[in-house]
């Protein structure tokens, strides 16, 4: 089962963060875990002001910052006290992702909840995402939540999960999130969703034109195999397979949508530098796009 005794919920104090909160506390209380608020007020980026005679103003201005940011933390913290929570606040400083992601390694935390955006081209492209970015490099299965989207959290902060989305390319990294999805199935009495997206993308006879490759039926004929044969290994559970052909992240997507999907479960890879610029992170794109909550988990190496 779910060993979610400890949960970090980092905080930007805006709309989509309060929306993630509610998510925070209800896990809190679901598996009475200790909640450990963070913020990070972000002093890595250079600064000019020093340049224009301005140094003294920032300086005290991110002071000020601190001290709001402190006194937002304690009233969040009071208001998980008032349900039962165990809470304590975390005021810190550098860049927010990075910051975030040591914290919840260092407190030995089972979950990390974030919100996010869901920012989008030219936007996305120039501001980027810090929920992406922890998604990325976090070792600590991360639970992001977009503000319009399904909601598996009902009035009261019941967690009322009925259908998990594990997507799967049936690598044995993209696997590992398998245990996470059909235990959390396991302790909502969930049907869990098994999904294989053949890469539409991928011209096989163009990259390899002499090669003896398989039709399009027999990989869609093996992926059945081989997502049949991990429900079958699931035979506690309620389970549903679904092989698709399309663009991986647009296909989950679509999936989630169409079968009222309220949480998805995936690996995501964590690559970076190179690797990511030429492949992307369709863990990330899924956290960007999808109109349910996503859970990703870092495979173990």
């Amino acid at each position: 089962m779910p060993s979610f005794k400890k949960i970090l919920f980092a905080t930007d104090f805006s709309d989509c963060a309060a929306h993630a909160q509610v998510y925070a506390f209800a896990f809190a209380k679901r598996f009475k875990a200790q909640l450990i608020l963070v913020h990070v007020v972000d002093t890595a980026y250079p600064s000019y002001a020093g340049v224009y005679g301005f140094g003294a103003e920032v300086d005290l201005h991110i002071e000020e910052v601190k001290k709001s940011a402190q006194e937002g933390l304690v009233l969040i913290a009071d208001a998980a006290r008032a349900q039962g929570i165990d809470a304590h606040p975390h005021l810190l400083h550098g860049r927010s992702a990075e910051g975030i992601v040591d914290k919840a390694k260092q407190s030995g935390c089972d979950l990390l909840i974030t919100g996010t955006h869901g920012r989008s081209g030219v936007d996305h492209f120039l501001f980027g995402s810090t929920a992406e970015r922890i998604v990325r490099h976090s070792e600590v299965p991360v639970l992001a939540v977009k503000p319009v989207e399904r909601e598996f959290v009902r009035d009261g902060g019941a967690l009322t999960l009925k259908r998990v989305l594990c997507p799967c390319d049936l690598s044995p990294l993209s696997e590992q999130a398998l245990a996470l999805s059909a235990n959390i199935c396991r302790v909502f009495d969930a049907e869990l969703t098994l999904l294989h997206v053949i890469d539409s993308r991928i011209e096989y006879p163009l990259v390899l034109p002499d090669a003896n490759l398989p039709t399009p039926a027999e990989f869609h004929r093996r992926a059945v195999e081989r997502l049949s044969a991990l429900a079958e290994s699931l035979n506690d559970i309620k389970t549903r397979i679904e092989v698709v052909t399309g663009i991986p992240h647009k296909a989950i997507v679509e999936e989630a949508k169409a079968h009222k999907i309220d949480l998805v479960v995936m690996t995501t890879h964590g690559r970076g530098g190179l690797s990511r610029a030429l492949m992307g992170s369709t863990a990330e794109k899924v956290v960007r796009t999808a109109p349910v909550p996503t859970l990703t988990v870092r495979p173990a190496s």
